[in-house]
């Protein structure tokens, strides 16, 4: 190998120089595994190499390749220092910028400040400085931008990428300092960043913060009630950013010491408003890592059994965190928490409250992007039993389900195609307007309607648009035609969603359309024919104008239904004749819009 490597090396630095990911894959695999033999084997090559490497690092600034991170770790030590004091600065402030989304790149990242720390602990102040720096800086801007005032506010995100770069940089580094200078960790030289005086310096405070949560999960923190009390303390703080991560931090804690698990939730149920959120978050980052990382079912058991006791016997509204901490159970322990899910939703009875979190959390575990072959095995064995709950006697319920059965006829259509066909009859009823959530606020000498069954048959809707999408072979053909009509005339919101379902359905039922032609014309003339009041004000103006917008677009799109034979197209012809001719209200425009759409659509297709 040593023979072999002068050769091997200048095959290697020359592939660096190309712009091109794979050939800079080659060569700094090549790097990398002739490093292993030591300086001796890099034929005193190393600077030039690291330099190299570098311009990988840049030619890529956004991502870049964990290759050259671990590259770069391998090469350092056989550098000079003066040559890793020169590029330090400009090497910190490329990184702290870089976007580490995958577990590799943030091992990399390490790695590389683990061996910087290691072989170079005269310069660990100034690589530390240069850490510090940067993130004080980027969180600076971040703040400024954040109180921008003026007509154009921006939208800012608080820089987590920055903050987790830095967090898990400045840890490494120091692990390696205190590694060459055989000294045991302290966390001393975070904790005083989280001092009585934290608020006076947030950005420093956030990264010790993030920092410490880092640190107990690699096990480096040992038990110290100190810490855990100053922990509560900052969750209580008025900052959010300092709130969000002292309670991220917690939860950290909290999964590496899972004894605490159960007081951290009593003292988050016991506290009120924001606190109570944030200790909760805590809860929740807890259950991450004993569930998903940790894999601790006795932990597991006892937590799922003190939070779902508490659920069932509250009788107010909970927040969202908690159905999501529950479908952490679920994805993690399949077999034993999705049927006690589904037992916990049958349990609760009258107690909406409760329901509503565990269907939540159901929901919540539909939405995952991945769920191993178990979990989906184990929810079609009780999905019929949650979605059941369409059905039920509250509103709130009814809204919940339906977007759970609307999320899996998306996203996992073959755990719901066996039973859909049970289900429907009770979707379609929710499709009608249930008169008794219909109420009447008079304020002078104006009545307003409100329906507060409008979201829930919005819902309904949204699902019976997804059936004729995805699953449209086992929809109710009949069932969908009678929800359009009744659609037409309901309220805009619904308007809009039944106009998506007779785009997506009319070439998949034609037929039933043009059986039908005659009552959706009816259906039609009588929102075309719906007149504003006398003396209309601006908003109803404009929904009248939405609800005809969305009326022709349904009547344009029900043309290839009335060329089959036998449809009775008479209607239909008349009414397009009148709306294409109609200028005083809008009609023709409209007409003209979504006739000129489609042809271009149909021409493409």
């Amino acid at each position: 190998v040593l023979d072999i490597a002068p050769k091997a090396l200048a095959q290697a630095d020359k592939l660096l120089t190309k712009n091109d990911q794979v050939v800079n894959a080659a060569g700094l695999g090549v790097i990398k595994s002739l490093s292993y033999y030591g300086g001796e084997a890099l034929s005193n090559s190393a600077s030039e190499l690291l330099k190299d490497i570098i311009n990988v690092i840049n030619m890529s600034p956004i991502s870049p390749p964990s290759l050259a991170l671990q590259a770069f770790a391998a090469v350092c030590p056989f550098v000079p220092a003066g040559l890793m004091q020169s590029i330090a600065p400009s090497l910190v402030k490329s990184l702290s910028a870089a976007v580490i989304y995958d577990k590799q790149s943030a091992s990399a990242l390490s790695e590389l400040f683990l061996s910087v720390g290691t072989n170079f602990s005269e310069q660990f102040d100034q690589w530390n400085d240069e850490i510090l720096r940067h993130w004080s800086g980027a969180y600076a801007d971040f703040v400024k931008q954040r109180a921008s005032k003026g007509d154009a506010i921006l939208q800012v995100q608080f820089p987590t990428q920055m903050l987790s770069n830095a967090s898990k940089s400045i840890l490494a580094l120091r692990r390696g300092y205190l590694r060459a200078n055989d000294r045991e960790w302290s966390n001393e030289f975070l904790t005083k960043h989280i001092s009585a005086k934290a608020d006076a310096n947030v950005g420093l405070a956030c990264l010790a913060l993030r920092s410490l949560g880092y640190a107990s999960i690699y096990g480096l923190l040992s038990e110290d009630s100190r810490l855990v009390e100053r922990l509560y303390e900052l969750v209580k703080s008025e900052d959010d950013d300092l709130r969000g991560e002292a309670a991220t931090a917690l939860g950290n804690y909290t999964g590496s010491h899972p004894a605490m698990l159960s007081q951290v939730f009593e003292r988050a149920i016991n506290a009120d408003g924001i606190v109570e959120l944030s200790q909760l978050q805590a809860v929740q980052v807890a259950i991450d890592y004993v569930v998903g990382q940790k894999r601790d079912s006795q932990v597991a058991s006892g937590a799922w059994q003190q939070i779902t006791e508490y659920v069932h016997e509250t009788q107010k509204q909970l927040p969202d965190i908690l159905a999501q901490s529950l479908a952490v159970f679920a994805a993690g322990f399949p077999k034993t928490y999705i049927p006690l899910l589904a037992s916990c939703i049958n349990a609760s009875g009258n107690n909406v409250y409760a329901k509503t979190v565990f269907i939540t959390a159901f929901r919540t575990l539909l939405a995952y992007k991945s769920l191993c072959s178990v979990c989906e095995e184990q929810i079609k064995l009780v999905l019929f039993s949650v979605l059941s709950n369409i059905g039920d006697s509250d509103v709130n319920i009814r809204r919940l389900s339906l977007l759970a059965m609307y999320t899996i006829i998306q996203t996992r259509q073959a755990l719901i195609k066996d039973i859909v066909g049970s289900l429907q009859p009770e979707l379609f009823k929710q499709t009608k307007v249930d008169d008794s959530l219909i109420r009447y606020i008079t304020m002078g000498p104006y009545t307003r309607k409100v329906d507060d069954g409008l979201e829930t048959r919005k819902c309904a809707y949204q699902c019976v648009y997804m059936l004729v999408r995805s699953l449209h072979k086992l929809a109710d053909e009949k069932s969908v035609i009678d929800c359009v009509i009744r659609g037409i005339n309901d309220e805009q919101e619904i308007r809009v969603v039944v106009q998506q379902i007779v785009c997506e359905s009319i070439s998949k039922m034609t037929g039933t359309y043009a059986s039908h032609m005659a009552d959706i014309m009816a259906a039609i003339e009588k929102a075309l024919d719906t007149k504003l009041p006398p003396k209309a004000v601006k908003h109803e103006i404009e929904k009248h104008q939405e609800m005809l917008r969305s009326t022709v677009s349904i009547l344009v799109h029900l043309e290839p239904a009335t060329k089959l034979p036998g449809c009775d197209s008479e209607k239909y012809n008349e009414r397009v004749n009148r709306v294409s001719s109609d200028q005083e209200n809008g009609l023709a425009g409209y007409y003209k819009e979504f006739a000129s759409a489609l042809a271009n659509s149909n021409n493409k297709a």
